[in-house]
Parts: structure tokens; C-alpha cells; sequence
């Protein structure tokens, strides 16, 4: 899909009846952008997509009539990545606001917990076990990184719903920052 068929797209569906002012606003506001010259998206394409590990034959069917799909890539999946890439280049720059520390939600109150040393991986022992003598049992050498307490580092654990909460207030401040309800 074209720039120029994705913007007569977006003005077909702001004449919908059913859209929202916020949402008709959104397209004017998209279709308010100035566009990228074809030539300019294309050749940034052409550049990422011959770079490793991509490497696609970028070879296209002549603009002739002849060809099946004049002016398209040979390759079907260079194809498909040159309608997401167009596809793309057509949306606005994401730009969210930014919150202040002060705009933050607050951070739940979390579990103490000892995070696992990942050098012993939590026993406080590392390597083989040494003979120490006929009458005592083997030994290992003791973690360097944790000094043999089997855990690295302590802090706060959060539970997954802790986490989904402060993320749904994170987006609410977000939101609230935006004027979007």
C-alpha cells in the first residue's frame, strides 16, 4: 500500500458515521503530517534492507506493462516488507509525554526477597568437591561473588498483579497528562 493509498484511506474512514470527535480528530491530525517523498522511504528501504542479516535480492519487475506486478519486488517477502515499511513510514511519530518523579504512581509496597547469586546459582559453593582427608568429607570452594551466602542481592519482589496495577495507573497518568479519557 502507497502513502497516497493509505491517506485516501484515512479520509474514507473519517467520513464514517460511527467515529468519535477524539478519533476524527486523531486522522485530521494524521493527515495534517507532511508526507515523505516516495523516493526518499524507498531508498531508505533499499539501504536497511540490504544490510546483514536481511541481504534480500531487491530486484523489482520492470514498470512496463509486460510485467505482472509492475514496479513491485520479484522476491514476495521483499514485497510484504516494503508494504509494512510504507505502512510505517504513513503513521504519526509516536510522542508520549514524559511524567515528572513527582507525576509517577508510587511503587507498591514489595516483599523483602534475596535474589539468587547467579555465580554458585544460590548454593554459596563453586567448583568440584575437594577431598579434605581419609575422615572428612569433601568440601567445595566458597562463591567469591556472594561469599558463600547463596544470594546476591536484596530487594523488593513484586507480584504480577503489583506490577499490572502500577503499569494501568502509569498509563491513567499518562492519559490524564494527554487530555485523552
Amino acid at each position: 500500500m502507497s502513502n497516497e493509498q493509505a491517506l485516501r484511506l484515512l479520509r474514507e474512514i473519517r467520513e464514517q458515521d460511527f467515529l468519535s470527535d477524539n478519533l476524527r480528530a486523531k486522522i485530521d491530525q494524521v493527515l495534517a503530517l507532511p508526507t515523505a517523498a516516495p523516493g526518499d522511504e524507498r531508498e531508505a528501504f533499499e539501504r536497511e534492507m540490504s544490510k546483514p542479516p536481511f541481504e534480500f535480492d531487491l530486484s523489482r519487475w520492470p514498470e512496463e506493462a509486460p510485467a505482472a506486478w509492475p514496479g513491485n519486488y520479484k522476491q514476495y517477502h521483499v514485497q510484504c516488507a516494503w508494504d509494512a515499511w510504507q505502512a510505517r513510514a504513513a503513521l504519526p511519530p509516536a510522542t508520549l509525554p514524559l511524567l515528572s518523579d513527582d507525576e509517577m504512581p508510587p511503587l507498591p509496597e514489595g516483599w523483602p526477597a534475596r535474589f539468587r547469586c547467579e555465580s554458585c546459582d544460590g548454593h554459596g559453593e563453586v567448583g568440584d568437591p575437594i577431598s579434605m582427608g581419609y575422615f572428612q568429607p569433601p568440601e567445595c570452594q566458597q562463591c567469591p561473588d556472594c561469599n558463600g551466602r547463596g544470594w546476591a542481592s536484596e530487594g523488593a519482589a513484586y507480584s504480577e498483579d503489583q506490577l499490572r496495577a502500577r503499569d494501568r495507573a502509569v498509563e491513567a497518568a499518562v492519559r490524564k497528562q494527554m487530555g485523552v479519557v
